[in-house]
């Protein structure tokens, strides 16, 4: 029997199907392969991962240069902090080009592991086609509209709700299985999953409504402040929703461990991204793709998140590049 630590970004819906989707590969190349999942957030502590695994992977988050590493794969354009990572990145790449994946311009990191399994092993991933398509949609933020982005009477999107706040190892443990076996609807219809979603419905509603109070729009960002009350829910759309003419957003959260500042990109805008978010959250320790992006301070750092808030604001109104403020 094979040890395998599959560790990939967590509370995120990429995160779980690029995990699932590994795991299918590396079954059916080693039936007896036995999987611990980790899903690793991002904040102002780095998570510490033990890759002690046979096998070990990190799937859709920031490189890691572990020599245990058997398998990376992610689609960021900020998942290398430093040269010196990413040079340990290109030397396993180049000792290792099947198993070591890096490609920013790929919408979902899953569509990278079905690449993988089918061009470089063979395998026919028909079973997985929706599952795929439903990670792009969700990485790429390729809805239609934002209707249907926040459209939480859809189980598709109750399910995404679920991952994006339940996500930890547990989840991920519980989730691959059901989502090898039935796939997305299979895991969207399971009790426990819907039972998660009822838990947090009252709070998202209360967020839907804070962000309409508390949006204050500055050219073409809506900045929103939250600060004043600890939140245990995210919002990745509703502020499009209640602001449907900005091209970009801020808000400032305080989560149950650290401040979050979020931003990112309005896809229905009519207009084109005209910056690079991730590497303007990178630059605070955060990071992210070109349209969306996150950093994370530890509690207490309310005034320097409002510093930094405020400072991406300025750089979101044009393209032009700004020196991060000196904060202490």
């Amino acid at each position: 029997m094979t040890s395998f630590v599959c560790a990939s970004h967590g509370h995120c819906f990429d995160g779980l199907a690029s995990a699932a989707l590994l795991s299918s590969l590396v079954t059916s190349l080693e039936p007896s392969t036995q999987f611990t999942y980790r899903a690793l957030g991002y904040g102002p502590n780095p998570p510490q991962v033990h890759f002690t695994g046979e096998q070990n992977a990190l799937l859709d988050y920031r490189y890691i240069p572990d020599a245990g590493l058997t398998y990376y794969i992610d689609h960021h354009p900020t998942a290398f902090l430093n040269d010196t990572e990413q040079s340990h990145f290109t030397e396993r790449r180049e000792a290792d080009p099947l198993h070591f994946v890096h490609d920013q311009h790929s919408p979902s990191c899953a569509r990278l592991v079905d690449q993988m399994a089918r061009r470089d092993y063979g395998h026919d991933t028909e079973q997985n086609r929706e599952l795929v398509a439903f990670a792009d949609k969700i990485d790429s933020a390729s809805f239609a509209t934002v209707d249907e982005a926040i459209d939480l009477k859809s189980p598709f999107m109750r399910l995404v709700t679920a991952v994006t706040h339940f996500g930890d190892h547990k989840f991920y443990e519980r989730a691959v299985p059901v989502l090898q076996r039935e796939g997305v609807a299979g895991l969207a219809a399971q009790p426990w999953i819907k039972h998660q979603f009822h838990k947090i419905s009252p709070s998202i509603q209360a967020l839907n409504q804070r962000i309409k109070e508390k949006g204050e729009v500055t050219g073409r960002v809506v900045l929103i402040n939250l600060l004043d009350k600890p939140t245990h829910v995210v919002s990745k759309f509703r502020q499009y929703y209640e602001f449907p003419g900005v091209m970009y957003s801020i808000i400032l959260m305080q989560m149950q461990e650290n401040i979050r500042i979020s931003v990112g990109y309005n896809p229905w805008s009519g207009a084109e991204c005209d910056v690079n978010i991730g590497g303007m959250c990178q630059a605070f320790g955060g990071g992210g793709h070109a349209f969306v992006g996150a950093i994370g301070l530890a509690e207490g750092r309310a005034q320097d998140a409002l510093e930094i808030a405020q400072h991406i604001s300025l750089q979101l109104q044009t393209p032009q590049k700004l020196q991060p403020p000196q904060l202490i």
